[in-house]
């Protein structure tokens, strides 16, 4: 025999997948290196100037950091597991985004300060890239 079952008009609680957490971890990783990547670039530009160059250092550095991650994790994919590794790889990126201030501290003092004032503008672009890179 069946059941019957009253009508309450509540709806069924949703069971959350953890599909569903996941989509919003990377989500807000994402949103997470949007926020480094505009910090970064007004740090930077408080150091070397607001130029266009400097934008694009930004967004190359972003892009040559993320080309490396990925090129790791491919490597590196089969021997931890997905979400040990992708936690591990956040907890880098935390621990850079902590360090990159104090290393434009120092840059703003070092031998590098020559370079940024120079006239030549291969030299700024060349100490730039090297800062951004370091």
């Amino acid at each position: 025999m069946s059941e019957i079952v009253p009508q309450t008009g509540l709806e069924p609680h949703r069971v959350v997948r953890s599909s569903d957490c996941l989509y919003g971890v990377v989500f807000l990783s994402g949103f997470a290196a949007l926020v480094y990547e505009i910090t970064w670039t007004r740090q930077i530009g408080v150091l070397f100037g607001h130029t266009t160059q400097v934008s694009a250092l930004v967004l190359a550095s972003n892009c040559l950091g993320m080309a490396g991650g990925y090129s790791l994790g491919g490597r590196w994919s089969h021997r931890v597991r997905p979400l040990i590794g992708y936690a591990l790889c956040e907890l880098v990126v935390a621990g850079w985004a902590c360090v990159i201030p104090l290393l434009l501290a120092l840059a703003e003092g070092s031998w590098l300060r020559p370079w940024l004032q120079a006239e030549s503008g291969a030299g700024q672009l060349v100490a730039r890239a090297g800062s951004l890179l370091q």
